[in-house]
């Protein structure tokens, strides 16, 4: 693995009204030693277009032939990656230009770093910052997905590779396992380094979907048991009421 290289993995899809301002949040970062790789799952828009007028050689794009969804594109892009650092950043969402300049720090003493992060509107207007506990580990993480996607970087130097299922929250699923695998605890920064786009179009904004999505995970992926999926699942809910309040 190419020491001190991050390797971002942004799968896009139909994403050219976003996808400009989020690769230019990449390459403005004040930490130089990285490449983005772009897996563009089948757009029918003009995405593709979009990416090639970014001259840019630290950008790859690979492109699917056919749609085969977010978590097989992602491992498209873990694959390609030969980068000691693995970050994702969506083709909808925008980083501050010093977060992987801070967040490489951290990764000396820490296996695994996010964020304090933004939600903006369709049109990047805030709508609310969220911050939580600095430092957690599994049992917190199981309670409450404490890394949005594209607040996450991880060392695969040191823990390895660790690849998406296609399963719905495949991106929480991930999180934990390699929390799992990490002999460091998960260090969160205090400051808003992402900006999360929150779509009206966006699966993750199925409620419904995404608590089903969550006990599939714990019941099935994670073979909890019935006793450890109720207390988690219950204390996922109590998180998400609290977020929408």
């Amino acid at each position: 693995m190419i020491k001190g290289k991050v390797s971002v993995i942004m799968p896009c899809y139909n994403s050219a009204k976003t996808i400009i301002s989020s690769i230019h949040s990449i390459l403005n970062q004040s930490y130089k030693n990285f490449e983005l790789i772009i897996i563009d799952d089948g757009s029918t828009d003009n995405s593709i277009d979009v990416i090639n007028s970014l001259y840019d050689t630290r950008i790859h794009l690979i492109e699917n032939k056919s749609n085969i969804g977010v978590a097989k594109s992602r491992n498209k892009g873990i694959c390609f990656s030969q980068s000691e650092f693995i970050a994702f950043c969506d083709s909808d969402d925008l980083w501050e230009s010093n977060k992987l300049e801070l967040q490489i720090e951290k990764l000396e003493d820490y296996d695994i770093v996010c964020s304090n992060y933004q939600i903006i509107d369709e049109n990047e207007l805030h709508i609310k910052t969220v911050t939580k506990v600095q430092i957690f580990g599994y049992n917190q993480m199981l309670r409450e997905n404490l890394i949005p996607n594209s607040s996450g970087i991880y060392n695969a130097g040191k823990i390895g590779k660790v690849y998406q299922k296609d399963i719905g929250n495949e991106d929480y699923l991930m999180w934990l396992q390699l929390i799992s695998k990490s002999k460091t605890p998960v260090y969160r920064i205090d400051q808003n380094l992402m900006k999360y786009r929150r779509l009206s179009t966006s699966l993750s904004s199925n409620k419904l979907k995404s608590a089903k999505w969550t006990l599939n995970i714990y019941l099935n992926e994670l073979k909890l048991g019935y006793l450890k999926t109720i207390y988690y699942f219950s204390m996922y809910v109590i998180q998400g009421i609290r977020k929408h309040y």
